[in-house]
């Protein structure tokens, strides 16, 4: 990462009006860098600020996210978005607010926020290509690569002569800064996140947004640092100088790979989302199919070559990415049921029993064990009875809420867990399900069918029901299980 000469570094620091850390991005940052935080904690902070929050809920909620199922609030939303995710989106808002509060009149701080958060938008969308970088790292520290230019405006004053800054030219401004200064504003921008003791990571994609070479591809796009530079010269082909972009006859050597089209297609898609969570029009609605043919035709664009190539590298980043998610989810599955393990379900229980105790969210366990399954395997064979439990496991999967998950705890016993809900909800579930197993036979192969059913035992912590440790808990929902068996089974206790 280059360094600032020692004369322009003291200049810096010795300027009071400096873009500051806001204290809500300081404390999500904190956050952000301790290995051990829990949703419970981002949920907490976040909370603090109704605006922040409310942000999160909309995101969550926004296309970006609406593939998945809806959150009715701050908690779930953070759930499904995921720990780093909210994060990082919590401090790119929190900093947009802040910083974009703060302008003057001798900067257009306007079109500087343009530019960053259509890049913040390429930036994402690239990273969903790669099977390393974070989508969120990349919004955030696209929306940071231009800041060094708000410290030079404010350290410096009248440092951007209007000439250059009015035509909107990122080159031409570049090109003022090492005149001037012998460094670009990405080094400063870099100088800065140090400061507020950012992520190196964050720091270094943000130092190096300027070097991307004339030749480079889209295959090329494997790193934090690739995807912010690549996301500035997209951005550049959405901003235009007089408001009229070029036509596709205005160059006819554009040579565009289809695998970039379709990234700059996505960005064009996700501009009204981020319009709206930012509140501000980040291009002429009036011209927007003109200026994504003007995105298409930049001369990064037009250098890329050989589509079918690039296509292949992708598929293969796709497929590593792939392979890599099936390994870590493999390792979290029962491999006979396929639903979660033993493991996995005593770290989710204790986190979502912590979670419940911290901010009075009721939690329910409901123990599920087969009736009389040791028959089934002494009559069928345990072949056939491997394959009864896998039936079973859909059953249980078919009768649960989005929110609920089920873990195989040992041979033919069964956990579900039912974050958020009470006594009443938990009971109608229980019921579900010991009615599903009443009205689902397995087929042998003698032509015939044998009947299911299960004991489950119920357990909810809330205001009238208290337990002092998750296993507490679960030790309760067996022992209620092992009553509905002594009471003859197929029944819920």
């Amino acid at each position: 990462m280059s360094q600032l000469s020692p004369l322009l570094e003291e200049k810096l620091s010795r300027c009071c009006e400096l873009p500051t850390l806001p204290a809500a991005a300081a404390k999500i940052l904190d956050l952000a860098q301790n290995p051990v935080a829990t949703m419970g904690q981002v949920a907490d902070v976040v909370g603090m600020d109704p605006a922040l929050a409310t942000k999160l809920l909309r995101i969550a909620n926004s296309p970006l996210y609406g593939q998945r199922r809806q959150s009715s609030n701050l908690r779930q939303a953070v759930m499904l978005m995921g720990l780093n995710s909210t994060l990082m989106l919590a401090l790119s808002f929190s900093l947009y607010s802040s910083l974009s509060d703060n302008q003057q009149q001798a900067f257009d701080y306007t079109r500087f926020w343009r530019r960053s958060l259509l890049a913040s938008i390429a930036a994402r969308i690239l990273a969903a290509e790669t099977s390393e970088v974070s989508p969120e790292d990349a919004f955030l520290a696209a929306l940071l690569q231009d800041i060094g230019m708000a410290v030079l405006d404010k350290a410096l004053d009248g440092f951007y002569p209007p000439s250059a800054e009015g035509r909107n030219n990122h080159d031409e401004l570049l090109a003022h800064e090492m005149q001037q200064l012998g460094h670009d504003h990405a080094s400063v921008g870099a100088w800065l996140l140090e400061r507020w003791s950012f992520p190196a990571h964050l720091a270094e994609a943000v130092s190096a947004s300027h070097q991307l070479s004339p030749a480079f591809s889209l295959c090329d796009v494997t790193t934090l640092a690739d995807c912010i530079a690549l996301s500035g010269r997209i951005a550049d082909g959405f901003m235009t100088a007089d408001g009229r972009p070029p036509s596709q006859a205005d160059d006819p050597s554009s040579n565009l790979s289809g695998s970039l089209e379709a990234v700059l297609d996505a960005t064009a898609a996700e501009i009204p989302a981020i319009e709206e969570l930012f509140n501000m029009s980040l291009i002429d609605g009036q011209c927007n199919d003109g200026l994504l043919s003007h995105a298409k035709e930049v001369t990064l664009i037009r250098s890329l070559h050989n589509s079918e190539q690039i296509e292949h590298s992708l598929i293969r980043l796709k497929d590593a990415e792939e392979r890599a998610e099936q390994l870590e989810e493999a390792t979290r599955r029962d491999h006979l049921t396929g639903v979660w393990n033993r493991s996995h379900f005593d770290n989710i229980l204790k986190d979502e029993f912590l979670q419940s105790r911290k901010n009075g969210w009721p939690l329910s366990v409901l123990f599920i064990d087969l009736d009389k399954f040791k028959n089934i395997n002494d009559s069928f064979g345990h072949a056939f009875g491997d394959q009864v439990l896998r039936f079973a496991a859909n059953i249980l999967k078919s009768n649960i809420r989005s929110q609920d998950s089920v873990f195989r705890f040992g041979g033919e016993e069964f956990v579900l867990i039912l974050p958020g809900s009470d006594t009443k909800g938990a009971k109608i579930i229980g019921a579900r399900i010991v009615e599903a197993f009443r009205n689902n036979r397995y087929p042998t192969k003698a032509d015939t069918s044998i009947s299911l059913s299960a004991s489950v035992g119920m357990a909810t912590l809330d205001g009238q029901h208290d337990f002092n440790t998750a296993t507490e808990l679960l030790n309760a929902a067996d022992m209620a299980m092992y009553r509905a068996k002594k009471s003859g089974g197929n029944q819920m206790a």
